[in-house]
């Protein structure tokens, strides 16, 4: 079983400075995406280890073709918004399997 990020307003959470490189920052990203798999079967369900590996790049890769955004792997402020926004809404929509 995950365990649920805590919830906060999508004001709170910011985007981290090194969320590409920082393993704690790369954690907490990875966090997001695992909660958002859950619920959009698109984007891969990814460990949560704190290493940008290839499934962690896959990941944001599909945050950002489902948001038209350019695919490049790397989190940017929009991709960030973005997966924070899902999901912010996926919490707050559905419980964990």
């Amino acid at each position: 079983m995950v365990s649920e990020l805590p919830i906060k307003s999508q004001q709170q959470i910011k985007m981290p400075q090194n969320v590409n490189t920082n393993p704690d920052e790369i954690k907490e990203l990875q966090g997001y995406l695992r909660r958002i798999s859950y619920t959009d079967t698109r984007v891969p369900r990814v460990a949560i280890d704190g290493i940008y590996g290839d499934l962690t790049k896959q990941a944001v890769e599909e945050i950002q073709r489902i948001n038209a955004f350019p695919i490049t792997g790397v989190v940017d402020e929009a991709t960030w918004n973005a997966l924070v926004g899902e999901y912010m809404y996926v919490t707050q929509q559905n419980s964990l399997p």
